[in-house]
C-alpha cells in the first residue's frame, strides 16, 4: 500500500475524481445529510511545509459557490478540475485566507488562530484535515456519522485511511462543548469526542487535563486533553459554546504544552 501519507492522499484523489465525475453513490449522507454538488474537501495546506501542526477539524462546514460542480467544470472557480486533489485545491488555501466575505467568520478566526498555534508550537504550518470531507452546514445526527464511519462504506473507509494517516503527525483537534459547567478533570465526553480521540490515537484517561482559559465566577472554560503517542503530542482541545481556539494565552499555553510533551512517552 505504500505508506500513509500515500494511501490517505491517493484515497483522497479517487474521492475527488468520483465526485467530479459525479459517480459518488448516494447514501444517508453523501447527498443526503451533506452536499453532493459541492467539491469534498478533506484536507487543506495552510502555509504549510516539512514539518506541519495537523489540525483535526469537524467537516468543511457549509458550502460556497466556487465549490459547485458546475462552476468548477466551467472554469469559474479557484478549485480546478484536474486529476489530482492538491493540484485541484492549490489556490483554496489563499482564498480562505483573504477572500473579503469571510473576514471575521469562525473559519477565519480558527484558520489564523491554527497558524498561531503552529508558530508558537515551533511547527512549520498547518495541515488541516476533515474528520468527514463533505460539506453540512450544520453537522446533523453526529451519532449515526460515528456508526457509519465505523462500516465498510465510503465514509468507513475515508476514516480508517485518515487515522492512520495521523498515527506518525503532531495532531490537534478543536471541539464545542457544554457551556452548562465548568471544565474539569471529570468531564464526560460525548460520543462525538470519544470517537475524535480515537481517531487521533489519544487516549482521554491517560491525557492530562490542562485549563487553557479561566474565568472568575465561570470557572474553566476552555481546556485540553494532552498526551503524547510514541513521543508525538496530541491534544483535544475542549471549547466552551464554539468550535474555536482561545485567544492569544490559552494559544500560549497549548504550546508550552506541546512542546513539552514532544518527545514524551505516554506512560
Amino acid at each position: 500500500m505504500g505508506t500513509s501519507q500515500d494511501a490517505y492522499e491517493s484515497f483522497c484523489d479517487e474521492l475527488w475524481r468520483d465526485w467530479l465525475a459525479d459517480r459518488l453513490a448516494r447514501s444517508a449522507f453523501v447527498g443526503g445529510d451533506f452536499d453532493s454538488e459541492r467539491a469534498p474537501e478533506p484536507w487543506l495546506e495552510l502555509r504549510a511545509g516539512l514539518q506541519p501542526l495537523v489540525a483535526l477539524t469537524t467537516n468543511p462546514g457549509g458550502g460556497m459557490k466556487h465549490q459547485l460542480r458546475d462552476e468548477i467544470l466551467r472554469g469559474r472557480s479557484v478549485i480546478t478540475p484536474t486529476d489530482s486533489y492538491r493540484a485541484a485545491t492549490a489556490g483554496l488555501p489563499h482564498f480562505y485566507e483573504t477572500y473579503p466575505t469571510l473576514a471575521g467568520s469562525a473559519a477565519r478566526r480558527r484558520i489564523t488562530a491554527l497558524l498561531r498555534l503552529s508558530e508558537l508550537a515551533g511547527y512549520d504550518g498547518v495541515l488541516q484535515v476533515e474528520s468527514c470531507p463533505f460539506h453540512s452546514a450544520r453537522l446533523p445526527n453526529k451519532p449515526a456519522l460515528v456508526r457509519a464511519s465505523k462500516g465498510n462504506g465510503l465514509l468507513g473507509t475515508y476514516t480508517e485511511h485518515l487515522r492512520q494517516f495521523l498515527k506518525r503527525r503532531p495532531v490537534v483537534s478543536v471541539s464545542a462543548v457544554s457551556s452548562r459547567a465548568p471544565l474539569s478533570r471529570e468531564h464526560v465526553l460525548s460520543e462525538w469526542l470519544v470517537w475524535q480521540a480515537t481517531l487521533m490515537g489519544l487516549e482521554p484517561g491517560r491525557a492530562r487535563f490542562v485549563p487553557l482559559v479561566k474565568k472568575e465566577g465561570d470557572g474553566t472554560t476552555a481546556a485540553a486533553l494532552v498526551s503524547s503517542v510514541r513521543g508525538i503530542p496530541r491534544a483535544l482541545v475542549l471549547m466552551m459554546g464554539g468550535n474555536h481556539l482561545p485567544a492569544e494565552r490559552g494559544l500560549a499555553k497549548l504550546a508550552i504544552e506541546l512542546k513539552a510533551t514532544a518527545g514524551a512517552r505516554a506512560g
